[in-house]
Formats: C-alpha cells, sequence, structure tokens
C-alpha cells in the first residue's frame, strides 16, 4: 500500500519497555475531514432549530450552533478506531492490552496528532521445556487406595440413606441408625451384582480421583518451573485491570451479604492488600503460562485439527447460548491447544490420541 494512500502517516512505533510501545503518529487531513462530514451528518439527523424541519438545518448554519471542539474530537476517535486496527497489523504489533489513547493536535483542515500506548505480547526464550518436563512427570507415583478409604465412603452412603424420623432432634452421624450392606442394599444404589462389586467400585472410583489429582498436581509443579525458568514481563496495565475486576467483584459480594469491608476480610482471615497481591500473582502466573504454553505449540507444531475444534466448539455453545461465538471459538481453541501441549510434554500424545478418537466415536454415536 502506497503511503499517500493510507489513513495515517508519520507513524512511529517507541522501543518495547516493560512491554509496554508507544505509537505516534498523525491522521491524514483527507481522512479526518471524512470522519468530521460524518459526525456532522449524525448530528444533523436530529438537530431541531426553529424555522427549520427537523434534519434539516443548513450545515453552515449547524455548525455555528453546535460545539465545534465535541465535533471534531468525536471525528478524531471515530478515525482512530478505524485507523488502529491499520497500523497494528501494517506495523506487525502483537497487542496485549486495549489501547490507551490521546489526541496531541486536533483542528479542522490540519492532520490529527495522536499517541497510543499499548501492552504487547512480550518477547521472550524458552527454557529446555522438554528437560523440565521429564524431571516432573517421569517422576513414579504409585496409586493406592486402602481399604478404610472404601469403607468411609460406604459409611457416608449408609448415613445418607439412613431413615429420617419425623420431629427427631439432630442425631450424631456415629449414631445414627443406618441400613445394612447388604445385597438388596447395594443394589438400590445403581447396577451392582455383589457387595463386592460395589465396593470394587468405590475402590475403582477413588484411584482414578487420585490419579486425576496426581496429573493435576503435576501439571501444576510443570507450570510453576516453567515460569521459574523463563525471563518474560506481563504489562503492568493488564495486571492492573485485572485486579481492579477484583477489587468490584469484592465490593459487590461486599454489598451483597450486607457487611463492612471489615467484616468481610476479617471472615476471609486475610487484609485487603494481601488478597490482592495474591490475587495479582496469580493472574500474572496464568498469563505466563498461557504464553509460555502458547510458544511452546508454536516451536512444536502442535495444534488441533478442524473437526476437533468443531466437535468441541459445539459441545461448549450449546451449553453457553447466549455467549459470543466468536469468543467461544477463541476459548475452544487454546485450551485445545493447552491440552495438547501438556499431553506432549508428558509424553503421553499417542494414549491421548487414542482416548480422543473413542471419545468422539462415543458421542457421534449418540447423536
Amino acid at each position: 500500500m502506497e503511503e499517500q494512500k493510507k489513513k495515517y502517516q508519520h507513524v512511529t512505533v517507541g522501543a518495547v519497555k516493560h512491554s509496554m510501545v508507544e505509537i505516534e503518529g498523525e491522521i491524514t487531513s483527507e481522512t479526518f475531514e471524512t470522519y468530521r462530514k460524518q459526525a456532522l451528518e449524525e448530528i444533523k439527523k436530529n438537530f431541531e432549530m426553529p424555522g427549520f424541519r427537523k434534519g434539516n438545518v443548513p450545515e453552515h448554519i449547524l455548525e455555528k450552533n453546535i460545539n465545534t471542539k465535541h465535533l471534531l474530537e468525536d471525528a478524531a476517535y471515530s478515525a482512530l478506531q478505524e485507523v488502529y486496527p491499520e497500523i497494528v497489523v501494517d506495523h506487525n504489533i502483537k497487542v496485549l492490552t486495549a489501547p490507551t489513547i490521546a489526541i496531541t493536535k486536533l483542528a479542522e483542515g490540519s492532520p490529527v496528532g495522536f499517541k497510543i500506548s499499548v501492552g504487547i505480547v512480550p518477547e521472550f526464550k524458552l527454557p529446555n521445556y522438554k528437560k523440565i518436563a521429564d524431571g516432573i512427570m517421569k517422576k513414579e507415583e504409585k496409586i493406592t487406595v486402602e481399604e478404610k478409604e472404601v469403607e468411609a465412603i460406604i459409611k457416608q452412603i449408609q448415613i445418607m440413606r439412613a431413615p429420617l424420623k419425623p420431629k427427631e432432634k439432630e442425631t450424631d452421624p456415629d449414631e445414627a441408625v443406618t441400613p445394612e450392606l447388604t445385597e438388596e442394599f447395594v443394589k438400590t444404589l445403581g447396577d451392582f451384582k455383589s457387595v463386592e462389586d460395589f465396593k470394587n467400585n468405590i475402590k475403582e472410583n477413588l484411584a482414578h480421583e487420585k490419579t486425576l489429582e496426581s496429573k493435576r498436581n503435576k501439571r501444576e509443579e510443570l507450570a510453576k518451573k516453567l515460569i521459574e525458568s523463563t525471563t518474560i514481563e506481563i504489562p503492568s496495565v493488564l495486571l492492573d485491570e485485572e485486579v481492579t475486576h477484583i477489587k468490584e467483584k469484592i465490593e459487590s459480594e461486599i454489598k451483597k451479604y450486607n457487611v463492612t469491608k471489615e467484616e468481610y476480610f476479617k471472615k476471609i482471615r486475610k487484609t485487603e492488600e494481601t488478597l490482592l497481591k495474591e490475587q495479582r500473582e496469580f493472574v500474572e502466573n496464568q498469563y505466563k503460562t498461557k504464553l509460555i504454553l502458547k510458544k511452546i505449540a508454536e516451536e512444536e507444531k502442535i495444534k488441533p485439527t478442524e473437526e476437533e475444534v468443531e466437535h468441541e466448539f459445539n459441545h461448549v455453545i450449546e451449553q453457553y447460548k447466549d455467549a459470543d461465538p466468536y469468543r467461544i471459538y477463541g476459548y475452544v481453541q487454546e485450551m485445545l491447544i493447552n491440552e495438547k501441549v501438556l499431553t506432549f510434554l508428558e509424553g503421553k500424545e499417542k494414549e491421548a490420541e487414542e482416548e480422543k478418537k473413542e471419545h468422539m466415536k462415543k458421542h457421534k454415536k449418540e447423536d
């Protein structure tokens, strides 16, 4: 694209500092005039004045009876809304935050000067992620379920199924009259052939839960080690925005439960400063993990198939029918990429692929 055909001119992108850049430049006078006329037309539609019908006031009279400064500002910001994305694409700026825009020069018939500050995707070098993953994922961990754990679950079920007596005083669970563990009783709980079958089912479920917990713990440890081994700076403006949302949520809860701020923080046993600091660190680590996994995916050329994305998208959109489909699609893509990267680092791609095929076959049959 030729420079004179662009809607902007003299654009410079400053040096990256703390994952932030400043963009300075001008919107051409021709572009600005187009938006000024559009803004004027919008005002004219609803403008009423003695001697003229609504929407029919001549422009030269209209301009004398409106706030010209506001008109020019509206036109300038409207122009920037369209021009800014073009600047980002043309200068290959990987934005991560919403821009902060300031108009530095504004006059009718002249170019509009602007300065934009925006957080960008930080540049960083990946650590030896395969070595880090091997050191964590290859740790042997024997999953065992003790008999007393099975018995504890059975006791909970028996207490839940204990018959209630009307107007009976609250009974200690240990003293409650519970049904005996018989074949007749376990058959009321599900398709169990015997008491032993019922116990084995509980044992298998507990083992499965422990396996998932072990997997979650290893993934959390992996994320922590990757962050510790990577020098990466998240734009502070992004973290500030997240902390502001958290503060608004806290204030909403305080209002909802009709308590004072002092009572609220006393109840959660934390000061406001401590809580916000923890939340800021948590959000920062979330962004770091997301960026690291994304870069590993690019490095290893890991991405979900169109079929996988479409399948998961349909599943999620069915649950959240009023959600923005574009946001859901982006969320699904990111979720699948992260899962594939973690599976890759665990060294279990083949297992996961087989599980995925079986899962999709099952859903196709159900559909």
